[in-house]
């Protein structure tokens, strides 16, 4: 809570930074919408389309939920529902990103059944530790917890980060047991539209989501006390949670994705792979460095900087998500040119997907 200058400053510095992350989403949606018309118009409405719209709106939602709190005053009022529906608005756009990487990995890995009957239940099981994590109070008996109306943090919201990035570094170590690997959606595209690969994944993802929304709806409580804050925009520990499980699938992605890359596609010249590896690379880097700095900044830091990140964790994703979907197409116009034995514009994939070819 801030009652001193330190945590007073903090908390502007938080508002500053949430706002220009939501300038910072308002402003890529106006330089790529003409790519997300040519993206979307004539097409087939499926499961990535659907999940393209939640990671491409959800998060103008949660953005200007956030500037909201961050500017108005709101003392002396109950801010739990509005930080919920704050909170849920920031996951669904954060979900949908994960799971067009999650599909992006299943293509990579040629739509293996194998790969979606493992990755599924995976992706299943962490969302759900990430969503218990928020929602189920832990008494860890210390102090730095927080109200639920002040824009700062637990030190329990480290658990759904902390489960994010147990499932990523997971994949990460399986990648390098393996070979390496990497992103889910372009992982899918890039494992041929594997079956076994969406089956394991879809499950996979859609557990470290839950996870991750419930650790952050419902924050762990690190003290046995509880307190009613006035509206500040300050969080509790316990935010660490989602981002941790967040941080660990999008590690098992990124190894799923370079172990494929490595294995089957070394030696091709493919531009829609070059896309889907570079794009799904970069995209994991980016967004395992903030899920890192989420993490430690919650944590480590005076809870008046727990929300500092908040705003630019969902943009970050909703954006790179949406241009790897956008940079990809532009690499498969050409793709009736290239020699490649990879299809990623089979009527299998077109089925299932909804749209066509690699416009997942």
């Amino acid at each position: 809570m801030a009652t001193t200058v330190a945590d007073a400053l903090a908390l502007q510095t938080v508002k500053y930074t949430n706002v220009a992350a939501a300038g910072l989403l308002i402003f890529d949606y106006c330089i790529t919408f003409g790519d997300e018309v040519l993206w979307t118009i004539g097409r087939r409405w499926g499961i990535p389309s659907f999940m393209f719209i939640m990671s491409r709106y959800a998060p103008f939602i949660g953005a200007t939920m956030t500037a909201y709190a961050g500017v108005k005053s709101r003392q002396g009022e109950n801010c739990i529902p509005f930080n919920n529906i704050s909170n849920a608005a920031h996951f669904v756009g954060i979900i949908g990103s994960e799971v067009l990487l999650l599909l992006r990995t299943y293509i990579f890995w040629e739509c293996s059944k194998k790969f979606l009957a493992v990755m599924v239940p995976f992706s299943v099981l962490f969302s759900i530790m990430a969503v218990v994590f928020g929602v189920a109070p832990i008494p860890f008996g210390i102090p730095g917890s927080s109200p639920a109306c002040i824009l700062e943090g637990s030190r329990s919201s480290t658990l759904p980060y902390g489960v994010l990035l147990l499932y990523e570094l997971a994949a990460h170590f399986i990648g390098i047991i393996a070979s390496e690997g990497h992103m889910l959606l372009r992982t899918y595209i890039f494992w041929s539209c594997n079956r076994k690969f969406l089956a394991v994944m879809l499950p996979f993802s859609l557990v470290a989501s839950i996870l991750a929304v419930v650790l952050d709806t419902a924050p762990i409580s690190f003290s046995t006390q509880e307190v009613l804050p006035p509206c500040v925009l300050e969080g509790s520990r316990t935010s660490t949670l989602p981002y941790g499980v967040l941080l660990l699938y999008e590690l098992v992605l990124m190894a799923l994705t370079i172990f494929k890359r490595y294995r089957k596609y070394q030696n091709l010249h493919s531009s829609a792979v070059k896309a889907l590896y570079r794009d799904g690379v970069l995209y994991m880097i980016c967004i395992t460095l903030m899920s890192i700095a989420n993490v430690v900044v919650i944590a480590a830091l005076p809870m008046a900087y727990s929300e500092l990140l908040n705003t630019p964790q969902m943009v970050i994703h909703s954006v790179l998500a949406s241009r790897i979907l956008f940079n990809l197409q532009d690499a498969t116009e050409n793709r009736m040119q290239e020699t490649n034995h990879l299809s990623l514009s089979s009527p299998y994939f077109e089925l299932r997907s909804g749209i066509e070819g690699v416009d997942v």
